[in-house]
């Protein structure tokens, strides 16, 4: 749903630095409805939360490319963290310098070189700031639309195939995505090992997506989400005890276990449930960010 930002009418600021709180949420699962949507109710309470003089974040697994637009609507002066804490900017602040959470080029040609691994994989998405890498062509059109909605790519124009070889990757990866659409679990298992034994560096996630199957999505160590929240704590000097952070899924547990007052979605996995402080009364589908904070931010 899209909302005019400019004719919100702008409180007076009234919040002092030293009360200021910051607000962490993810998107998908979480600040979003199912339909991949801010409602009208969640729009109106952040603007007024935003309008108070609070900080408002945007941390999510997807790419800038198809975040922004959710940064723009709020009007946010604030960073945005994508690809759970691998690239963090500021879109709207030319000075701020965006910080990169890669992994080097060559440590994942290594890793695609390994016909061990290359042998029990159907494919493989890479992000790098210079754009999308498939290692093989998707099988099916069914699959290639499958995978450019799920993994956010608007334009299929703007994806780099290398057909099979991983030097035609160019640039650092912030996050590798492996598809094993058979499910089996002991593919995933091998995967697991030979993926540490070519690094013990990397932070390794999973999840099962309906066409695409099992996915298994590879960032920096480095690239978490509750890393990216002790740095914009500090960035603007608010302790954790003034955070309030909302998630959904795997990707939020160091960012919900880091924090106080951390809260997991009625609608989210059992696993960031037990991360979390506090569970939302309500889901994304029945605005459960705006509902506490509303009660937390009991004047607005």
């Amino acid at each position: 749903m899209i909302f005019n930002s400019t004719a919100f009418k702008q409180n007076q600021k009234t919040t002092s630095l030293d009360n200021r709180c910051l607000i962490i949420v993810d998107l998908d699962g979480t600040l979003l409805n199912q339909k991949a949507e801010i409602t009208k109710k969640t729009y109106n309470t952040v603007k007024k939360i935003i309008n108070a003089g609070h900080k408002f974040c945007i941390f999510t697994g997807r790419p800038l490319r198809n975040s922004k637009k959710f940064h723009d609507l709020l009007n946010l002066d604030t960073p945005i963290v994508n690809y759970n804490g691998a690239f963090i900017s500021n879109p709207k602040n030319p000075r701020f310098k965006p910080l990169e959470f890669s992994i080097s080029r060559n440590v994942i040609i290594d890793l695609l070189s390994d016909k061990k691994i290359t042998n029990i994989i159907d494919n493989v998405l890479i992000e790098t700031q210079e754009g999308s890498f498939f290692l093989y062509h998707p099988r099916t059109k069914e699959q290639l639309k499958a995978t450019l909605q799920h993994f956010h790519i608007v334009n299929a124009q703007n994806v780099k195939y290398m057909d099979g070889d991983p030097n035609a990757l160019r640039g650092d990866v912030l996050s590798i995505l492996i598809n094993l659409s058979d499910n089996d679990h002991k593919h995933i298992s091998d995967l697991m090992y030979y993926i540490k034994l070519h690094s013990s560096t990397m932070l390794i996630r999973s999840w099962s997506e309906e066409i695409l199957g099992t996915i298994i999505e590879i960032n920096s160590y480095f690239a978490t989400k509750g890393m990216a929240l002790r740095f914009i704590s500090a960035y603007y000097n608010i302790p954790l005890e003034r955070i309030y952070t909302f998630g959904d899924s795997d990707n939020d547990v160091d960012m919900l276990s880091a924090g106080v007052n951390s809260y997991a979605m009625r609608n989210g996995t059992y696993i960031a449930k037990m991360a979390a402080s506090k569970i939302t009364q309500f889901t994304n589908e029945q605005d459960g960010v705006a509902f506490e904070l509303k009660k937390i931010f009991k004047k607005i």
